[in-house]
């Protein structure tokens, strides 16, 4: 052990071939820390530079045959290439898959990633289109199922909930408004749900501007998005119930409630299967109808071309 200067040190040791080696530092010789560095042998000189702050600092050098210098049953180097760090708990779960992390190591499966590259299917029940007051929240709360490809619901899977423009905007339901955050992690219950009653997570605009905002929901390899369209106040609520028919005569009827309140306009979209949105009716406040008195329902007819 050679003192460079003031601020480092130099540890030098004859690595022999098929050995292993780790070392730990304390500064007191009674707590060890290991340090995030694993030295295969090969009957050459290892040297390892660090500081010697805080001093005083002692070194210790750890060497296994068989990969193993903690002992914990675990290769030093696969410890390091899925933690980063070593001295891992081998009975721990930490991605909660029901894998211990020496299950884990002998499967030859990722440690820290509960799905281990299983195809995963999702499914959104909270729809796909939310319609928020600029400034407010939203009514509905994200709701899904997460399966195994067999229909199998998954348990305690994560489920990544963020904000494709990095803003911040989601929260629980009943947390105040400084509260939002741009993601989220939350856990399926015993039915694979990510359910209202559950979680409740809403989103919340903080900008009072009109707009769209994405929600994407990842579970895996499977994701989702709904699209948030930030609309004025207008006091009476987003459209409800929109249903589109078609006529024998080929004209599109287009029916929903709800008071228009002082919208400006009405638009209906399409998600096609390419993924774009193609417009299917478009009005201005001037040409919304009246809605059927004893109804309520609105309807629109768009004779065919």
């Amino acid at each position: 052990l050679t003192a460079l200067n003031g601020f480092l040190l130099a540890l030098s040791w004859y690595a022999e071939q098929g050995i292993t080696y780790t070392i730990q530092s304390s500064s007191d010789l009674t707590s060890w820390s290991t340090l995030p560095a694993v030295f295969s042998g090969s009957d050459t000189n290892e040297t390892l530079t660090l500081e010697s702050q805080p001093s005083p600092v002692f070194l210790r050098l750890r060497s296994n045959p068989n990969g193993d210098t903690n002992e914990n049953g675990l290769p030093d180097t696969w410890e390091m290439q899925s933690f980063g760090y070593l001295d891992i708990d081998p009975q721990a779960d930490p991605d909660q898959d029901g894998f211990s992390t020496f299950v884990e190591w002998v499967n030859g499966t990722d440690p820290l990633d509960y799905y281990n590259g299983q195809k995963v299917r999702m499914v959104l029940s909270s729809g796909r289109d939310w319609f928020v007051p600029a400034g407010g929240r939203s009514a509905q709360c994200v709701s899904l199922t997460v399966m195994n490809q067999s229909g199998r619901p998954l348990r305690g899977a994560p489920v990544r909930i963020r904000l494709q423009s990095g803003a911040s905007g989601l929260l629980q339901l009943g947390d105040p408004l400084h509260a939002v955050e741009n993601e989220l992690i939350a856990y399926t219950d015993n039915l694979g749900r990510i359910h209202p009653a559950g979680h409740e997570i809403q989103f919340a605009d903080t900008s009072g501007q009109p707009g769209e905002e994405v929600l994407i929901i990842e579970a895996g390899d499977a994701s989702s998005e709904i699209r948030v369209h930030l609309v004025p106040d207008a006091g009476g609520g987003p459209p409800r119930q929109v249903r589109r028919s078609f006529l024998e005569d080929g004209s599109t009827r287009v029916t929903w409630k709800g008071p228009p309140g002082s919208a400006q306009a009405f638009r209906v979209e399409e998600l096609m299967p390419s993924g774009t949105w193609s417009r299917i009716l478009h009005l201005v406040s001037t040409e919304i109808p009246e809605p059927d008195p004893l109804t309520g329902v609105y309807a629109h007819t768009r004779t065919a071309p």
